[in-house]
């Protein structure tokens, strides 16, 4: 049986810290948080509008991949309005997962990797993903968090080898106190980053998941590293050291 957050409570501590969030919805069951958050920057709602929901019936990740939202995950997406160029938008998607594994990390987590650029693993399995959208001729872009918590028998067969959720990894921890703690840095680093999204390099390389070698278009091999620009630094399996930028890799000896 999965256990619900308790948004109401959350909503409540995030206020009385101070939340920079100028306004904060909650749905008890919404198609996707990501959609009712473009709607909502389509109709002029001001930078740093929060949408949350206890579940969500078709959330989504980076290219079109569902992301399953039963009760009992934190699944929210923050408007912005970034003063950045555009083309440097989609590095918002580092900044959010950087801060939740800090957020994390503080709240006791012990373990958290990020697997560049948008998912958090946890004991070698998916804990949380990211997601950046931009509506850029309308001057916004949207970055969704997806966090499972306590998801009980709400994870499908299928997932369970791929996915798991805090109540599995980390036992001890208390979901209201952690997910405040996601709420605010993830709002904070947001907002402050869409004037300028740079990452902490070292702080992030520390995170870093480099066990295996990921797949990007044509290109395979290990990461080595992020720059303070979000972009991933991977050696392919021919030795050649290319830096991947969201959705485009170039040779890093040419650019």
């Amino acid at each position: 049986m999965s256990r619900p957050l308790d948004f109401q409570a959350l909503v409540v501590r995030l206020q009385q810290r101070g939340c920079p969030a100028p306004r904060v919805l909650w749905f008890p069951e919404v198609g996707s948080t990501q959609d009712e958050a473009i709607a909502l920057g389509r109709r002029g709602a001001p930078a740093g509008t929060l949408v949350m929901a206890g579940r969500q019936t078709r959330g989504r990740g980076r290219q079109g991949r569902s992301w399953h939202s039963p009760e009992g995950g934190l699944y929210c997406s923050l408007l912005l309005r970034p003063e950045a160029p555009v083309h440097r938008w989609p590095s918002l998607t580092v900044v959010a997962g950087l801060a939740v594994a800090r957020a994390l990390t503080r709240s006791g987590v012990v373990g958290v990797r990020i697997k560049w650029p948008n998912d958090l693993i946890l004991g070698g399995r998916k804990v949380a993903g990211l997601l950046a959208e931009s509506v850029a001729t309308e001057g916004f872009c949207v970055v969704g968090v997806g966090l499972n918590l306590d998801l009980g028998d709400g994870l499908p067969p299928d997932l369970r080898a791929i996915a798991t959720d805090l109540a599995r990894e980390a036992p001890g921890t208390h979901p209201l106190d952690v997910v405040t703690e996601v709420v605010l840095e993830v709002v904070g680093c947001l907002l402050g980053a869409s004037r300028d999204p740079q990452v902490d390099s070292q702080e992030i390389d520390v995170l870093l998941d480099r066990d295996r070698e990921v797949q990007i278009g044509d290109l395979r091999g290990r990461p080595e590293g992020v720059e303070p620009g979000g972009e991933l630094r991977l050696r392919a399996s021919d030795g050649t050291l290319h830096r991947v930028r969201c959705g485009e890799v170039v040779r890093a000896d040419r650019d």
